[in-house]
């Protein structure tokens, strides 16, 4: 028993003790809820405090925003009223416009009716004036072409005298087809003599005194002949080429230092003598524009090459180039296959083409006073030959006598 009621104390205790800690857990649980709602309510207030600041900070952001519509719809009102003003006041102007458009146009009904009036009152006078200025104009058109008359008659008349001054008797100068004024001594002509000889195709002014070439020779549109030997001219005008009948030029004994370039303009010139001169050189192009030449004479110059040109002289049967300073012929002297008299006497000619046998044309060859070393063997195709000069070329002392057999009708002298 005694033991029995010292184990029911102990439980007794233990149970006391269970409670006293169960009730201690409790109370402590109970502290902890009430700071967990106080942090609660402490966050809650936080929360709050800042949505009243989020809301106080949207209100006024709403307040600025309704503010800047405000200004917006006022600003707008503003310019929409303005606009309103504008297009009504564009609208008055417009209808003003119109207004003054209708008011012009009838004004200008009227003035046009008047204006028509007018011109219908003056178009019989303008008529009237016209006939008299046409009968004026042919007056005067009558009266002109007297005078003309009369200056050409004078001219002729004044022309006539000038020849009669130079000894050349003449009943007419308007059918004068041939005028030989030649070694009268001449320096100029007079400045009517192209424009009083319109038929005139043979002039002759050699042995005179002339420097310039007389430009009043143009108008000479007829012109076939013209002999200016032994003057003291220098150069041609370029507006030569106007002689486009020229066929046979005479320049020999004069001052020429060059072939003048405008000769290439005579399509139609058959025969071109400038010997005696002080040519030293061909222009690259000569010969392109004298497709009829066929009469050539350069002696007596100081020509020392020859340009490749000069083969285009197609249709030249005579050439004189004798007492110059040549020292070689172009290879391009071969195409003057209608060649048939080729003076090349006095240069320093030491070579001969080795084809130059296509020549087959020609009679007459003077290779005399030359420096040639050998003759070609082609030679011996120019069967027309009947004279071949070779005299006074140093190293040439005979021809073969092959080359005598082949030509048979050739007289050689060398």
């Amino acid at each position: 028993l005694s033991l029995s009621l010292i184990s029911t104390n102990s439980n007794n205790d233990n149970n006391d003790n269970f409670f006293q800690e169960k009730e201690k857990n409790n109370d402590d649980n109970d502290d902890n809820e009430d700071k967990t709602i106080e942090e609660k309510f402490k966050d809650l207030l936080l929360k709050f405090e800042l949505l009243e600041k989020e809301l106080v900070n949207t209100k006024k952001e709403l307040e600025q925003v309704k503010t800047q519509l405000r200004i917006k719809i006022n600003h707008d009102t503003n310019l929409l009223k303005t606009m309103k003003e504008k297009v009504k006041n564009d609208v008055n102007e417009i209808k003003n416009e119109i207004d003054l458009m209708q008011d012009k146009n009838r004004k200008e009904m009227v003035d046009q009716q008047s204006i028509n009036l007018t011109v219908q009152k003056n178009t019989s006078k303008m008529k009237l004036f016209d006939d008299r200025i046409k009968s004026i104009e042919e007056e005067f058109t009558k009266r002109r072409e007297m005078e003309i008359r009369e200056q050409e008659q004078l001219e002729e008349e004044e022309f006539m005298y000038w020849l009669l001054d130079y000894h050349v008797n003449t009943s007419s100068c308007k059918t004068l087809t041939t005028l030989n004024l030649a070694s009268k001594d001449l320096y100029s002509l007079i400045p009517t003599f192209g424009k009083c000889l319109p038929l005139l195709e043979s002039l002759y002014l050699q042995n005179n005194q002339i420097k310039n070439f007389p430009n009043v020779i143009l108008p000479l549109y007829n012109l076939k002949t013209l002999i200016m030997n032994n003057n003291h001219i220098k150069t041609l005008p370029e507006r030569i080429s106007q002689l486009q009948k020229l066929e046979k030029l005479h320049l020999s004994s004069n001052q020429f230092s060059s072939i003048p370039p405008s000769i290439n303009k005579l399509s139609k010139l058959k025969v071109l003598f400038l010997d005696q001169n002080k040519i030293k050189s061909i222009s690259d192009d000569f010969g392109e524009g004298l497709p009829q030449l066929l009469t050539l004479g350069l002696h007596k110059n100081k020509i020392s090459t020859l340009p490749p040109s000069i083969g285009n002289l197609v249709s030249l049967q005579v050439l004189d180039l004798g007492s110059n300073c040549l020292t070689e012929l172009p290879p391009t002297f071969v195409n003057l296959t209608n060649l048939e008299k080729c003076h090349l006497y006095s240069n320093e000619i030491y070579s001969i083409p080795s084809n130059f046998g296509k020549l087959q044309k020609l009679k007459e060859l003077s290779f005399r006073s030359n420096n040639l070393n050998s003759i070609p063997s082609s030679f011996s195709k120019l069967t027309n030959l009947e004279e071949l000069i070779l005299s006074s070329n140093p190293n040439i002392k005979k021809v073969s006598n092959n080359l005598v057999n082949k030509l048979p009708n050739c007289e050689f002298v060398v």
